[in-house]
């Protein structure tokens, strides 16, 4: 089980990308997308990625205070299509809200009372790509690391 959103906050959708300021030029190339959505809108965004030809990964993970099934994509898209994506993921996984009742049996009037709950829609969160930020990275060696003679002289860290 994957608690990420306990520790890493994701944007809603309609925050992240209307009020961020626009990226340098040299990251407007590429955005690395992380989208969570609820498993019951994972079909119809999965199938709309592939026909819009988005290139992703997806996983199932559980997350937040009732340990919701969410499916969690990663893509990575050119910068231009990321309005494309957000637009698809508005449409097809908006938050909703619906009447809910208790299936529990110590809660006798739940089915008199339901209660309105709002579910969270498609999170949202993008980083851009710089390959200047991977430039200059060698590999450890004995060449690169002086006393170092190979990598078995590494400390491990846990």
């Amino acid at each position: 089980m994957s608690m990420i959103s306990d520790v890493f906050e994701v944007s809603p959708v309609s925050d992240r990308t209307d009020s961020a300021p626009p990226a340098p030029a040299s990251s407007q190339a590429a955005r690395v997308c992380l989208v969570w959505v609820p498993r019951s809108d994972a079909r119809s965004v999965r199938c709309a990625l592939i026909q819009h030809g988005f290139a992703f990964t997806h996983h199932a993970v559980r997350s937040g205070r009732w340990d919701r099934p969410w499916t969690q994509f990663w893509l990575i898209t050119a910068a231009e299509s990321v309005p494309l994506l957000i637009d698809l993921l508005r449409r097809l996984s908006p938050p909703r809200t619906v009447r809910y009742h208790s299936p529990h049996g110590w809660h006798t009037d739940a089915w008199l009372h339901p209660t309105t709950v709002t579910l969270q829609g498609a999170l949202c969160t993008t980083w851009a790509v710089d390959t200047t930020t991977v430039v200059g990275l060698e590999p450890v060696t004995g060449d690169t690391v002086p006393g170092l003679s190979d990598l078995s002289d590494l400390p491990l860290i846990f």
